[in-house]
């Protein structure tokens, strides 16, 4: 397993980053920079640092899922991806994760356009058809991040309300951004 590790790495590297991520990506069957496969991948892992795969997490990980080849990695990557789709539980822990995992360490929220790009990642627009208004909208209020709390209670929306604003019950709370964009675009 550890040659499994080692066709990854870049030269004298101490970790999988860079051209070797992107490999380990293609390897994984991403096609494109909105493909999830390398998110799961770090999510799998419970990867420490965004985009650097290191050699005990990588081990380690595999090796408690029974995965020793390149192959059986793809499979536990495509069968994790179907597992996604069915699992709300499942989807949710890894939603958590992503937010967490891309924002940087010493920020307090994620920009508005990393997490525009991670909720497409995520297959929010599939999972959720206003996604494009909600997207307009959150880009023309200028917001200087997405917090926490906005983040995970925009799955919370999408899980209770769908894609019927009549579903919205104005007793519950949410975050601001969210309540305003309701009332102000989605439901006018």
């Amino acid at each position: 397993m550890a040659a499994l590790y080692n066709n990854y790495l870049n030269g004298d590297d101490n970790a999988i980053e860079n051209q070797g991520l992107l490999k380990l990506s293609a390897d994984l069957g991403a096609t494109g920079p909105t493909d999830p496969h390398l998110l799961v991948f770090a999510w799998k892992l419970n990867s420490r640092v965004q985009f650097q795969f290191f050699k005990d997490e990588f081990l380690t990980s595999l090796s408690l899922d029974n995965i020793f080849t390149k192959d059986k990695m793809i499979q536990h990557i495509n069968k994790t991806l179907k597992e996604l789709e069915q699992d709300g539980e499942l989807f949710r822990s890894w939603y958590a994760f992503v937010y967490e995992y891309l924002k940087s360490k010493q920020a307090t929220v994620l920009s508005v356009e990393e997490a525009i790009i991670a909720w497409k990642i995520l297959g929010i627009p599939n999972r959720w058809k206003p996604f494009e208004k909600f997207e307009g909208y959150i880009i023309q209020q200028k917001l200087k991040g997405i917090n926490s709390d906005t983040w995970l209670m925009l799955l919370a929306l999408i899980e209770k309300v769908g894609d019927d604003p009549n579903n919205y019950d104005e007793a519950d709370c949410w975050p601001s951004v969210l309540e305003d964009f309701i009332l102000d675009c989605w439901k006018s």
